[in-house]
């Protein structure tokens, strides 16, 4: 009992802070607004609060891509990969001007790989390629060795090589820039795994 009415007081409290923001002269949208307040949740390591203001969001105004990242963000580091892939699913087939951007498609790839979902990890490294983003090797390189280490490394420097490779003409330019590429990348994959083992 003591519970839904803290959540009934907690979430009219959040509303009155609303409708005093949309009443300032230069106020954000109600979408940046709640946005906000899950980060704040977040980083203050209310979780709980984060998915209830998240709902009661999707009753006033629909999520833009910032607060779809930012569930992402809440769902992967607290282990809800399910929950995040739904989510992220259905930004995909939204009839609205939500899609995914670079960013979401890091965040689902660390999702995949803290949940060791790596089919997954390869379909949305699949269709982040198809949708002109690329991964951050620089950033996300503990993936790159993670997948690795499943057997997942060899598909995806291919689906890498294929996107990059529609830029080449010759078949001997492409055949040189496979095999730098893959040179470089297993370089790369050898100094991180050496340096995490040292």
């Amino acid at each position: 009992m003591c519970k839904p009415l803290f959540k009934y007081i907690f979430f009219l409290e959040i509303w009155r802070q609303v409708e005093k923001i949309k009443r300032l002269p230069h106020a954000r949208p109600l979408e940046v607004t709640f946005t906000g307040m899950i980060r704040s949740s977040m980083d203050g390591g209310h979780i709980d609060d984060c998915l209830c203001i998240f709902e009661y969001m999707q009753d006033h105004c629909a999520p833009n891509v910032g607060t779809v990242n930012t569930m992402l963000k809440v769902y992967s580091q607290n282990d809800m990969f399910s929950t995040a892939k739904v989510l992220f699913e259905e930004v995909k087939v939204a009839k609205s001007d939500l899609r995914p951007d670079a960013y979401t498609y890091n965040l689902m790839l660390e999702a995949s790989s803290r949940a060791h979902q790596w089919e997954y990890f390869e379909h949305v490294y699949k269709e982040m390629i198809l949708s002109g983003y690329h991964l951050d090797q620089n950033k996300h390189l503990p993936l790159l060795v993670k997948a690795s280490r499943a057997g997942k490394v060899d598909n995806i420097l291919v689906i890498y090589i294929r996107s990059r490779c529609l830029f080449y003409i010759s078949a001997h330019s492409i055949i040189s820039y496979k095999n730098c590429y893959i040179q470089t990348i297993l370089t790369r994959v050898h100094t991180f795994h050496l340096s995490t083992h040292s």
